[in-house]
Parts: structure tokens; sequence; C-alpha cells
């Protein structure tokens, strides 16, 4: 996608939202496009009131609103800790953050001021994070996957067998009482996933894209035709 930095998503207003540039534009015209941004800026909404449910403090969260795209190989060379996160058997995303990153959010969830600390994670601060924070980036991996997502559980993980190999990235901001944690989600890509152009070279809607909702407008032709006529239109 992209390198151009747009505005944070909550920074966008809703009549004002700029395109976001997925990685198969082609696929998607500017409007498909625009919705895209919008149920992002939705799912982003939906994620920050989980995460102030989960630590029941003012909670804020933010990701980029540009994906950027990311290989498999990036995600298996990354140092700290990785979390799957898993719907109906399948990896649908992993997120990441940084050993002391990590133990802070562990801090958070357990009632405590977000301290964090360079040195391993516990078994049991694992536990604390996997048991909140599928629920919390449910909303937002389900409409970067344009999935269906019923329950996303997030599982301690290095070993990622079964995560697709086209993969974007959004840079995670967790904000809660003053502490901020910022990590990264990726996540499947859909279109990369998808059909490619066919042989004419005409650009197709992939399946994914094609469950996207859009507003439509239709303005019929102009004509002259008798007024007895009209009673006649389908």
């Amino acid at each position: 996608m992209s390198s151009d930095v747009l505005p944070t998503g909550q920074s966008m207003d809703n009549d004002t939202v700029r395109p976001v540039d997925l990685l198969s534009a082609p696929a998607l015209d500017e409007r498909a496009v625009q919705e895209f941004a919008r149920a992002m800026l939705a799912a982003v909404d939906a994620a920050t009131e989980a995460l102030g449910g989960t630590t029941r403090r003012e909670s804020e969260l933010s990701i980029s609103d540009i994906l950027e795209p990311a290989s498999r190989a990036e995600v298996e060379g990354l140092l700290g800790t990785t979390f799957a996160l898993r719907a109906a058997g399948a990896i649908l995303g992993v997120v990441h953050l940084e050993d002391e990153q990590t133990v802070a959010l562990a801090d958070i969830f357990l009632g405590g001021p977000g301290h964090g600390e360079d040195r391993p994670i516990t078994d049991i601060e694992l536990h604390v994070i996997a048991r909140s924070i599928g629920a919390i980036l449910q909303p937002i991996v389900a409409t970067a996957t344009f999935t269906t997502v019923d329950q996303l559980e997030a599982v301690p993980v290095r070993d990622l067998g079964g995560l697709a190999s086209h993969l974007v990235r959004a840079d995670l901001t967790l904000s809660v009482a003053g502490t901020e944690l910022t990590g990264a989600v990726f996540v499947r890509d859909p279109d990369r996933a998808g059909p490619p152009a066919d042989s004419m070279g005409e650009p197709v809607v992939t399946a994914s894209a094609a469950t996207m909702p859009l507003e439509v407008e239709i303005e019929l032709a102009s004509v002259e035709m008798p007024a007895a006529d009209i009673g006649t239109l389908a």
C-alpha cells in the first residue's frame, strides 16, 4: 500500500473520510474504499469501548488508518511477544508487543498502573492478556479481513502455522489512565487472497470485497413518454 501518512483513524471526520489505499485498489472504486474507512472507524470505536470495559478506566485505542503490506517472514522475525488471533480454527491475524509493553499491558489488565519491565513475561501474565485482547481486537480484525468473527481468541505463540503469506499491518496504540502502549496488528489480507485481474486486464471485485456494504444511488435517464404509459412502468 501507499506509504503516505494519513491522519489517525480517530481524527477522521465521518464527512471527510480520506480513502485508504488497499493493496488491491484496482478492484475497488473510491467509494468502496471510503466505506471501508468508515467501517474501520466504527470498529476502532467498538474496540475502544471493549478496552474501557475491560480495564474499567478511561481508555482509548487507535490504529494507523492506512494498512501497510507485510509478509509472514516479517512477523516470524519479530522479537517480543506475539499472540495469534484465531476464530473457527483459522488464524486471522497476529498482535505483537515488545516484552516491556507486554508486561505493562498485563499489569493494566490486573488492575495495576501499567508499569513495564524488559523481562520475559510470565505464564499468568500471558493468560491474562490472552483472555482479554481477543475480545478487544475482534471488531478491528473482522473489519480488516472482511470476515464475520463470532469469537476471536488470542493465543500466545511463536509457531504461526496456518498464517497467511499476504498480510497487512496496522500500528496499534492503547492508552489507559495515562499509560500509553504501542504495538502492531498483522491481519490476513483478504484481497490478495482473492482472484487476480482477468485476462483482459480488467479489475475484478474479490469475493471478500463483494461482501462490503455500499451506499448506491440510482439515477434514471430522462425520456419523454405519454402520461398514459407511465402506469405501465415496472
